[in-house]
């Protein structure tokens, strides 16, 4: 019978757990719905560059490529570091690891990467035509 009740007690310590992941998910994903299930790296990305920073940032990055100068093109590459380096400073943020141990948020180092890589192509390319 003790181990029975060693389940129990462990049961309901998850149930009482749970309505604090879900106050953190409800703030920062509010359109998030748990029956679909956690979302995965590929779901991220649309989501972090389809934001307001993030279009500001490939707009940038846009202008960049478009005007292949080195001083313009390092300029336009600044705001994609800056950006790729505050996600992965982010990444272990205490809501952020909430999010990411309910399932609404996952992880931001493919963006983060990506954007280092189109930055660095930026100056390349500028280097290339220079």
């Amino acid at each position: 019978m003790g181990s029975v009740r060693g389940w129990l007690i462990i049961a309901v310590a998850l149930m009482a757990a749970e309505p604090a992941f879900a106050g953190v998910c409800a703030d920062l994903r509010p359109g998030w719905d748990a029956s679909l299930g956690a979302v995965t790296w590929w779901h991220e990305v649309p989501r972090v560059l389809s934001s307001f920073p993030g279009l500001v940032v490939l707009a940038s990055l846009g202008f960049g490529l478009w005007r292949p100068h080195l001083w313009i093109s390092t300029a336009c590459a600044v705001p994609a570091l800056a950006f790729a380096g505050l996600l992965s400073f982010s990444y272990r943020a205490e809501t952020a690891v909430l999010a990411r141990a309910e399932g609404c948020m996952a992880s931001v180092w493919p963006v983060a990467v990506l954007l280092v890589a189109l930055a660095g192509l930026t100056i390349v390319r500028a280097w290339q035509r220079g």
